[in-house]
């Protein structure tokens, strides 16, 4: 990714709100020192279809098409496994939550390479994580990572104001050869009002001799299909809320195009493509 002109990298667009398609860059500011990463996302919809499509990747991508498709497809059957394992232990109907987390019903799941350049020589360490804590708008997302950077708050994180852990209480997640990092999402988060968490996390800086090495990650994240009705399933095991006449029922791609918009503002990310 490194290697391709920004000018190219550019050409693969973004589909508005969703973040699931085309070439990222967001930066944002410490002091008036900038602080940026890049991603290219894959979509699942595309690649999947069986409609014709226009769509295709660019060509500096082409020859990874293949390996593209089959690491989405090997995510999505591993994603199901896991929730087919929560359907159990919820008590839910059997296939209550892997019906709607389908790779051939479009969803805007992705797949995303993202890259987070090392420090420079003398370069210092920026203070603020390079990606504040957040919680993502998925179901579940798969990280495979092989330098440091990730971290999450301890099990009971000493606070020092509403929904802001202590610096000492967060931690590193070893990236481990050979592993996936997987986390739940606010998808299922809601879906299941709250009886299963959606884990927070960051990512900061690596220490050490990682420190100049750049940062490159793979994320698979698996979605609710678009039409999925963004509440909780029934079941003795989920909490149900009180019903409320005036509230209105999101579908999955109305709920996610909302918290992408407002992940991109929390974030404080300046979109430069």
């Amino acid at each position: 990714m490194s290697t391709v002109p920004l000018e190219e990298k550019n050409k693969f667009l973004k589909r508005a709100g969703t973040l699931d398609r085309g070439y990222g860059l967001f930066t944002r500011e410490e002091n008036g020192r900038p602080t940026s990463y890049e991603c290219i996302n894959i979509p699942q919809d595309e690649l999947f279809t069986k409609l014709p499509t226009a769509w295709k990747l660019p060509s500096w991508l082409e020859q990874y098409q293949s390996n593209f498709t089959t690491v989405m497809r090997e995510g999505n059957t591993i994603a199901n496994i896991i929730l087919g394992i929560l359907e159990k232990q919820l008590q839910l109907a059997s296939g209550a939550l892997t019906s709607c987390h389908r790779s051939t019903d479009t969803s805007h799941s992705f797949l995303r390479i993202l890259r987070y350049p090392g420090l420079k020589a003398g370069q210092i360490p920026f203070k603020e994580p390079r990606v504040l804590p957040h919680r993502d708008g998925v179901s579940i997302a798969m990280l495979f990572t092989w330098v440091y950077g990730l971290q999450i708050p301890e099990e009971h994180p000493r606070m020092i104001a509403h929904g802001l852990e202590a610096e000492d209480s967060w931690r590193w997640v070893k990236p481990i050869h050979g592993h996936t990092i997987i986390n739940l999402g606010n998808a299922i988060r809601l879906l299941t009002n709250r009886k299963l968490a959606s884990g927070k996390h960051r990512v900061v800086h690596a220490v050490g001799d990682q420190a100049k090495t750049d940062r490159v990650s793979v994320l698979i994240s698996v979605r609710p299909a678009d039409k999925t009705p963004m509440k909780a399933f029934e079941s003795p095991t989920i909490p149900q809320a009180a019903d409320r006449k005036d509230q209105t029922i999101e579908t999955a791609i109305e709920w996610g195009d909302r918290h992408v918009k407002d992940f991109i503002k929390k974030m404080e990310f300046k979109e430069t493509q």
